[in-house]
């Protein structure tokens, strides 16, 4: 376990430099690993989170050696070191086996929408190492993204098999295959909206006391599939989809979940994590960089509105290290 944890420091210090690179992206703290931004939060960060979840959830040697891959892998891409996101090839090809190997045993639905995220997110590290464009790989990056967390939604809600579900997404897997630029983009677009809509839906049956977190987290969702619907006439689209989708919809997802996630991993008990806090400024943050900044041009609104948000993330990173810190120090008196 030691050196799990040894291993698992290198996500937050990725979400850091993410951070940290998304402000070079501005101007402010200029360094050269701004070009890895992405990968630092998506392979690193997104990638990474899922991989220690899993290896937490299951501590065998193929998820652990999967971790080890990925954070020597995303460090040395970072150094550009282009073979290292060979080593996190690596790590998403054990992470398939181990997957392929559990569905053998039940929730066929969980783990095929599993399989399919983890195949997207090897499809895209695929299109970005052989082209070195982004653009054309963060449509399976964020399908990545959604299947991994609607899988664990749906079977939460125990929903995991509802047909419309998985036909909107298996129609949405075939939309970001079909030619970049072209009306698959909308085709997108509808599919995410409808998707949002059905989830969510189906989670406020069951979630009464989290309705406004959950209309807040779903309502990113449709904002992305907007931003892809008015690619045409918003001047900044890819800016309005990319952080709509991964800032708008995954860190509110994140926020949404820590309390029990915190629990089960850390045993934290009784101690908040103004989670609504968190989800209310990074929702704040995200409308000014959008509204002003991305629609009409603004590019000091794109600015505040960033900074804004990654505050949001720190303020979050900080509630969970304080409770981490007073539950061990409650327990050792």
């Amino acid at each position: 376990m030691s050196k799990l944890k040894l291993v698992a420091i290198g996500v937050p210090v990725f979400l850091i430099l993410g951070l940290i690179t998304g402000l070079s992206r501005f101007g402010l703290f200029p360094t050269d690993l701004s070009i890895h931004h992405g990968v630092l939060m998506l392979n690193g960060f997104a990638g990474g989170l899922i991989t220690l979840e899993r290896t937490l959830s299951k501590p065998v040697l193929a998820n652990f050696i999967s971790l080890i891959m990925l954070v020597v892998g995303v460090i040395l891409a970072s150094l550009d070191m282009t073979w290292g996101l060979w080593l996190v090839t690596g790590a998403i090809i054990l992470l398939i086996l181990a997957e392929v190997q559990a569905s053998r045993t039940h929730h066929w639905a969980y783990h095929l929408m599993q399989l399919t995220g983890l195949l997207c997110w090897l499809t895209a590290n695929a299109k970005y190492q052989f082209s070195n464009f982004y653009p054309a790989a963060v449509p399976f990056w964020q399908a990545f993204v959604l299947m991994m967390i609607l899988a664990t939604r749906l079977k939460k809600i125990d929903r995991i098999s509802d047909l419309t579900v998985m036909l909107v997404l298996g129609l949405y897997i075939v939309s970001i295959c079909l030619p970049f630029h072209s009306a698959a983009s909308s085709l997108t677009g509808v599919l995410l909206i409808t998707l949002a809509a059905v989830v969510l839906r189906l989670e406020l049956r069951h979630s009464d006391d989290q309705r406004y977190r959950l209309m807040i987290v779903y309502g990113w969702l449709i904002a992305t599939a907007i931003g892809m619907l008015l690619s045409d006439q918003i001047l900044n689209s890819y800016d309005f989809v990319l952080h709509s989708f991964f800032l708008g919809f995954l860190f509110n997802m994140i926020f949404l979940n820590a309390s029990k996630a915190i629990v089960s991993k850390f045993g934290v008990i009784g101690i908040p994590l103004a989670e609504s806090l968190w989800m209310i400024i990074m929702t704040a943050g995200l409308l000014i960089r959008i509204v002003p900044g991305d629609v009409l041009g603004i590019e000091m609104a794109r600015v505040v509105g960033g900074i804004i948000s990654i505050l949001a993330i720190l303020g979050f990173l900080g509630s969970v290290i304080r409770s981490v810190v007073l539950t061990r120090m409650g327990r050792a008196t």
